[in-house]
């Protein structure tokens, strides 16, 4: 079926699967098939609670795949009585422990129901595909700082249809995973149990599913290519180097790209570190099972942490302070070097070409951290700034070396983020040089590491930058300029992107990528973007009307600093 047959389907036809054994039942809306929900394993929950993922071997029989699944809990845990004085100072609230924040308040707008058995993976595609059409796959990955997340935030009918539109239809496939304690609670007895990174376990298994299945949906298993924003974007680096880098099932790659938005390479201590066992011991030593006089004795806290009732176990996971309150981030819930699935620091598998050799694209938003320093009121000097980020982030780097790094940052409020505003939104003294350090140090040049280690191991391997930086100038969002999270609404045509020039380009650089590997194969009206090496390390610069060619520089604000001593950086 050519590009237009995919629009003539009608909307009462209900279309259906057959898969082996089954017949899957979705449902057609304004032009796109959706198939919601279908399980790729068994149920996590209850005694399988922190466990590996089991993969569904039953079939499905006739599946209702025409409603939206349960996404997986969601762990978000608000405020509480341990983050004063930052409650009384910027929330006032009288109920410190029911307090949220804007940041928490982002998927309020897509309220879904969860449950622990929510290992489930969704396929959507232009009306009128069918087995044998063999269209690329985009798989992409919700994020959501690996504590919330669900693929059904995103509106992805616009997208889709603009596909067809433009004569390059795909399908889409979005999986839920387990995130929060759920899916990264670190520590030793973790790692011990075989338990180490379950989101990412998940992740792994419904790329399975889809190799097996995405055909029989009209997409090519031999043409997907990952996509993921955020921790997303962090989940899609994690998988090019789990296993040593190898991705290989059934004797085939489960993907063939990568594209990585507002997130790739995350240092983190290893799930067995000091800090680690401080944070498992911190959940189960909440549950308080020894003396729980409703519960059996368990011979360990694991056993007891999997037998816990729901209510309980999340009573004990909000034992941490709030996963994104309102001084910082809670970058506690984040693959980690387990010596399993990870099996070394990433930069060292970078280094040792333990990767999966596949095209990338890598991008940042010129100013990711905006979102992530509206609270910190009283972080407006060097020594505060010293003892926030190695209070809440970076323990491992001395209060001498930390000031060596700000040194990189400048005081003046003309030179911080959002960039290109002068001195406007310095709401208070020091905010706009915070927003600068937390946008390099978790997205800007993270994202900049890792391509120059792939790079370096891989010098042939095509892969491509690009910087966003198209919303400063928008009277609706200049306060926190191109933010974090704005590239992924973008694409989706959300918010202030209705038909923006930055949609339409960026989507066809995106399809062109999944299409053929390379973003500048056709539409060829678009500006040539240029691979990043070594040599010239090019960006391509989004612009809200047109876009340029950035060449990054050897060590502007705290980039070399940071990638000489990594393992200060280590949350």
């Amino acid at each position: 079926m050519g590009p237009v047959g995919f629009c003539l389907a009608q909307e009462d036809e209900g279309p259906t699967v057959n898969l082996p054994g089954s017949q899957v039942l979705g449902i057609l809306t304004d032009g796109v098939d959706s198939f919601y929900g279908m399980p790729y394993a068994e149920s996590p929950a209850g005694r399988n609670r922190l466990k590996r993922p089991v993969k569904r071997t039953r079939p499905l029989g006739e599946f209702d795949a025409t409603t939206i699944a349960p996404a997986c809990p969601q762990g978000h845990f608000g405020a509480v009585k341990l983050d004063e004085p930052w409650h009384k100072r910027t929330l006032n609230v009288d109920n410190v422990d029911n307090a949220d924040t804007n940041l928490a308040r982002w998927d309020a707008a897509n309220p879904v129901q969860t449950a622990e058995d929510c290992l489930t993976i969704t396929v959507q595609r232009p009306a009128g595909t069918k087995a044998g059409d063999n269209l690329p796959v985009l798989f992409m990955l919700a994020g959501y700082s690996f504590v919330m997340g669900t693929p059904y935030r995103y509106n992805v009918t616009s997208f889709i249809k603009f596909g067809v539109e433009i004569e390059q239809p795909f399908v889409l496939v979005t999986a839920n995973y387990r995130t929060g304690p759920w899916g990264f609670l670190p520590g030793d007895k973790m790692m011990k149990n075989g338990s180490s990174n379950l989101g990412l376990r998940d992740q792994r298994m419904s790329m399975e599913w889809a190799s097996d299945n995405i055909a029989a949906f009209g997409g090519d298993p031999d043409k997907i290519v990952l996509w993921g924003h955020a921790s997303g974007g962090v989940s899609v680096f994690d998988h090019l180097v789990i296993s040593g880098g190898n991705a290989t099932y059934k004797d085939k790659k489960l993907f063939r790209g990568a594209i990585m938005s507002s997130g790739s390479f995350l240092p983190a201590e290893s799930i067995n570190s000091k800090k680690c066992n401080e944070i498992y011991s911190k959940v189960a030593g909440a549950l308080e099972y020894p003396m729980r006089h409703d519960l059996p004795f368990y011979k360990d806290s694991m056993e007891a942490l999997r037998a816990a009732p729901y209510s309980d176990f999340v009573r004990a996971a909000s034992s941490i302070r709030g996963a994104l309150s309102a001084e910082a981030m809670r970058l506690v819930y984040v693959p980690r070097p387990d010596n399993d699935l990870i099996r070394h620091s990433h930069e060292v598998l970078l280094k040792d070409n333990m990767f999966v050799p596949v095209p990338m694209i890598f991008g940042t938003q010129e100013d990711e951290g905006t979102i992530f320093a509206q609270k910190q009121t009283s972080v407006n000097n060097t020594r505060r700034m010293i003892k926030y980020l190695r209070g809440h982030y970076f323990r491992n780097i001395s209060n001498g070396r930390m000031e060596d790094f700000l040194k990189n940052y400048h005081t003046k409020a003309f030179h911080g983020s959002p960039y290109g505003t002068g001195s406007e939104f310095e709401n208070w003294a020091g905010r706009k040089r915070l927003s600068s350090v937390l946008g390099d140090v978790f997205f800007t040049i993270p994202r900049r590491i890792a391509m120059s280690l792939i790079a370096s191991s891989q010098p042939e391997l095509p892969i491509w930058g690009y910087q966003a930086a198209y919303d400063y100038g928008n009277n609706a969002t200049s306060a926190w300029g191109t933010a974090h999270g704005s590239f992924e609404a973008m694409v989706f045509e959300t918010d202030d992107y209705m038909s923006s020039y930055a949609t339409r380009t960026t989507r066809r650089y995106l399809l062109n990528f999944l299409y053929d590997l390379d973003p500048n194969k056709r539409h060829l009206e678009l500006a040539a973007w240029p691979k990043w090496t070594v040599e010239e390390p090019r960006l391509l610069k989004f612009n809200k009307s047109g876009h340029s060619i950035l060449l990054e520089g050897g060590g502007e604000r705290g980039y070399t600093f940071m990638k000489r001593r990594l393992g200060m950086f280590r949350i």
